[in-house]
């Protein structure tokens, strides 16, 4: 994902967490992440990213990743850690608003 695609998804996300409803079936880590992959599926796949430029939304994910020791599929190792879809949302859209509380922050720490 490019930084303009994650500025827009990060902008997405936002909207979500105020109203879930109006973007996914009901809010649960499952259904966003079919919701992440096909906004990723519809951006333009042609213009490849190099890995160093890695976007705020990666950036977040690999931080998410890191705080709470889970691994790729991150989204599949959210609710297990959570031992519910729908925790795993809300603690996913909770860290989300921490990330945009102080995002230098995770910028800042994310090689």
């Amino acid at each position: 994902m490019t930084q303009s695609q994650s500025e827009k998804f990060i902008s997405i996300l936002i909207h979500m967490k105020k109203h879930p409803e109006m973007l996914i079936d009901k809010p649960c880590m499952s259904y966003l992440d079919a919701f992440q992959l096909g906004f990723v599926m519809g951006c333009n796949s042609s213009d490849a990213v190099p890995a160093k430029e890695r976007s705020e939304f990666d950036l977040f994910i690999k931080s998410l990743c890191e705080k709470y020791s889970i691994n790729s599929p991150w989204y599949n190792s959210l609710i297990e850690y959570c031992n519910s879809d729908e925790k795993a949302y809300e603690l996913f859209m909770n860290e989300f608003e921490l990330f945009l509380s102080d995002r230098e922050k995770y910028i800042n720490n994310c090689p």
